[in-house]
């Protein structure tokens, strides 16, 4: 009901000068009266209701005010996020440049690794063959020394002989010097 309160008695008279028979005026009555307790809105109600309306209204366009801002600012947002999304995306190819050479490194040190244990392999070769060739000098170094002591011995034989027939023939040659002048 609105905020005025009907005044009942005073309806039902004016029905019944206008010509209603009582009951039936009554009875006006108590269908209005149904009626009014159902929400009919007074003068005033209407008055109010605008003016929520109003406000509302005034809040509705704070509200586009402000939605306007958050739409400005996640369209910049938006704008940032394109900006990072596109360097990580640069970022990304670079890192795919970066582990294919990654990749081309770690095959390149796999070769140097196989050659490096190639090389290991023949290196050790060679040093067993050099102590091979080391223990082979070594032999022939004692065998050197023999010879060398056969030889200054065999020198000495030789300078002891030619020595002696440095004599035989110093002392043939004075017994013809002394026969031809003799003769």
């Amino acid at each position: 009901m609105g905020a005025n309160m009907l005044d009942t008695y005073t309806l039902v008279k004016r029905l019944t000068q206008a010509g209603v028979p009582e009951a039936q005026a009554a009875a006006h009555m108590s269908v209005f009266l149904d009626m009014s307790e159902r929400g009919f809105a007074t003068k005033g109600d209407i008055a109010a209701l605008r003016e929520r309306i109003d406000d509302l209204a005034n809040h509705v366009a704070g509200m586009d005010v402000r939605l306007s801002g958050v739409e400005r600012r996640l369209s910049e947002m938006d704008t940032r996020l394109s900006g990072v999304e596109r360097r990580l995306s640069e970022m990304d190819t670079r890192l795919s440049g970066v582990e294919l050479r990654l990749s081309e490194m770690d095959t390149r040190l796999s070769g140097i690794e196989r050659r490096l244990s190639e090389m290991d392999t023949r290196l050790s070769g060679i040093e067993r063959r050099l102590s091979e060739l080391d223990a082979r000098l070594s032999k022939m170094d004692t065998r050197l020394s023999g010879i060398e002591l056969h030889l200054s011995g065999m020198e000495l034989r030789l300078m002891v002989r030619l020595g002696g027939l440095i004599v035989t023939l110093m002392s043939v040659g004075f017994g013809v010097l002394e026969f031809t002048l003799a003769h």
